[in-house]
């Protein structure tokens, strides 16, 4: 029965729980870094305005994807959501300081480069 409703709750194609499991993963590495008992369970919301702003840091430096990292926080947050909601785990990510460390992320303007190069008529 516990399969049946993970499976129902993360979607046609899993890719919520896929998030959800990428996230965990995360804070557990956040966690071991800091020495923390648990993998950080229960994840306190000042517990998890510091691991956002860890993530946040962390996935900007490394600058990849075509945002630079900035929309990485967001998909954290959203996985650690479905966690505490749909399978109870202690997270405490709806509380305005853990939301504080994860306000709506803005989209970053890249300047967009052309393919191929400029050709003059005459």
């Amino acid at each position: 029965a516990l399969v049946a409703t993970v499976k129902l709750k993360g979607g046609a194609d899993g890719a919520v729980l896929g998030n959800a499991r990428r996230s965990l993963e995360r804070l557990r590495e956040f966690a071991l870094e800091r020495g923390l008992p648990d993998g950080g369970l229960p994840a306190s919301p000042v517990l998890l305005n510091r691991f956002l702003i860890w993530v946040d840091a962390k996935a900007r430096s490394a600058n990849r994807g075509s945002q630079g990292g900035a929309t990485v926080r967001d998909g954290v947050r959203s996985g650690l959501l479905f966690l505490a909601r749909h399978l109870g785990l202690p997270i405490s990510i709806g509380s305005v300081v853990a939301e504080a460390a994860a306000p709506p992320g803005r989209k970053l303007r890249r300047e967009r480069r052309s393919g191929s190069l400029p050709i003059k008529v005459y």
